[in-house]
C-alpha cells in the first residue's frame, strides 16, 4: 500500500557438518509502532530542549548527590560563562546559594518545594540576587532538584529607590509639620 514500515531482521545461519552454510533462516518482527512513537518522543524531546532554552529563567538541573547536570542558555548568560562545561560537574553549594551548604530545603530539610530569594555566583564570583524555585523531580529514573531561577537585581534596585525615596518624603514631612 505504499506506507513505510519498520523491521526488526535476525539471520541465523544454518550449516552442515562440514561448516558450509546450507540456508539462512530470517526472521523480522514489524516495529513500526514502536519506531514511531521513538520518532515522537525525539520530536517531543527536541521542543522541550528549545522551549527550556527559550525560557526567560534560568534553569539548572542538580543531581540528589548535588552535582549540577545541566543548565539553560539563560542561566549561563546571567551567570556571565561562555559554556556549560564550566558549571556542569560542580556542587550546587558552590554556585547556587553558597551561604546555605547542608541546608539545601528539599534536600535537608524536607520540604516538597521550596521559593526563596537566594545567591547566584556567577563569573569570577560575582554575586546575582535571585528568586528561585526548586522541586524534587525524576527524570530517567534518576531523582533531581529542578532549579529555575531569576535574576531580581533590578527589583532590589527599584526597592531601595522607593525606601530611599519614602525617607525623603518623611523628613521633608517631618520638616513641614515643625
Amino acid at each position: 500500500n505504499g506506507e513505510t514500515s519498520w523491521i526488526a531482521w535476525t539471520n541465523t545461519p544454518i550449516v552442515d557438518e562440514s561448516g558450509t552454510v546450507e540456508e539462512i533462516l530470517s526472521v523480522g518482527m514489524d516495529i513500526t509502532d514502536r519506531k514511531l512513537a521513538e520518532i515522537r518522543f525525539n520530536e517531543i524531546y527536541k521542543n522541550t530542549q528549545k522551549m527550556l532554552e527559550l525560557m526567560p529563567f534560568g534553569v539548572i538541573l542538580v543531581g540528589h548527590d548535588r552535582i549540577i547536570r545541566s543548565i539553560n542558555k539563560t542561566a549561563l548568560s546571567m551567570m556571565e560563562l561562555e559554556n556549560e562545561n564550566e558549571i556542569i560537574g560542580e556542587i550546587c553549594h558552590n554556585r547556587i546559594c553558597p551561604a546555605q551548604e547542608c541546608e539545601c530545603p528539599v534536600l535537608d530539610l524536607g520540604k516538597s518545594i521550596d521559593s526563596t530569594e537566594r545567591v547566584l555566583l556567577g563569573k569570577d564570583k560575582k554575586k546575582i540576587p535571585i528568586m528561585k524555585t526548586v522541586l524534587s523531580i525524576n527524570l530517567d529514573g534518576e531523582d533531581l532538584l529542578l532549579e529555575a531561577f531569576v535574576d531580581i537585581t533590578e527589583i532590589n534596585s527599584a526597592k531601595k529607590k522607593i525606601e530611599s525615596t519614602n525617607k525623603q518624603l518623611e523628613t521633608a514631612l517631618q520638616e513641614s509639620e515643625r
